[in-house]
């Protein structure tokens, strides 16, 4: 229940914000009113409260040219699905990966929360370094920016600050299990894959 008053209450702060779209406003509204009345709203409903509080999703590219460093590391590694898992600061789950050849953007970064249930699109980044962020990664917008600018230009420094912070190496995602990959931030296999600093 506290989940759901929760995610209302970001739909009311998009309305107070203006970031739902006008079409969509009567709708958020009448969402709102239903919940205060009776208090719980159905699955279907609260999908539509999440979709609207994330607001429309921007179609204009972002320029992150450091960004590219990531192709560059996801190039060197001999995986078949090479991924990142990083935290946001309020802790939400933040996962970069490639898509693969079924994908309509087969080699581009895919940028999600990483949960199995629900899996939050964040949105993507060409190889070009164009990131093109949803409504939910709009959110995120400036932090996203600045991980992936400062992931492509200095991976040690992202993955070493997530391994000490997390206990987790971010690219195994596997707990750190000895006193060096402690220090370090991130595991030896893990270093000799991505070609980074041990």
């Amino acid at each position: 229940m506290e989940t759901m008053r929760s995610k209302v209450n970001e739909l009311r702060t998009a309305l107070t914000a203006g970031t739902v779209s006008r079409r969509s406003i009567d709708f958020a509204l009448s969402l709102v009113a239903q919940f205060d009345k009776k208090g719980e709203l159905s699955e279907k409903q609260m999908y539509w409260v999440e979709k609207l509080a994330a607001g429309p999703a921007s179609n204009e590219p972002i320029s992150v040219p450091d960004a590219c460093g990531i192709f560059d590391m996801f190039d060197r590694v001999e995986l078949k699905y090479p991924k990142i898992t990083l935290r946001l600061e309020d802790g939400t789950g933040f996962k970069i990966g490639r898509a693969g050849d079924r994908s309509k953007y087969c080699g581009q970064l895919i940028l999600t929360d990483g949960t199995r249930d629900k899996n939050n699109y964040f949105g993507r980044v060409t190889e070009e370094g164009q990131v093109y962020l949803s409504g939910k990664g709009s959110q995120y917008k400036d932090e996203i920016l600045e991980t992936l600018m400062e992931l492509g230009a200095n991976p040690e420094i992202v993955a070493a600050t997530h391994g000490k912070v997390t206990g987790n190496c971010c690219f195994c995602n596997r707990p750190l299990s000895n006193d060096r990959s402690l220090e370090v931030g991130y595991g030896k296999t893990c270093a000799e894959r991505y070609d980074l600093e041990w």
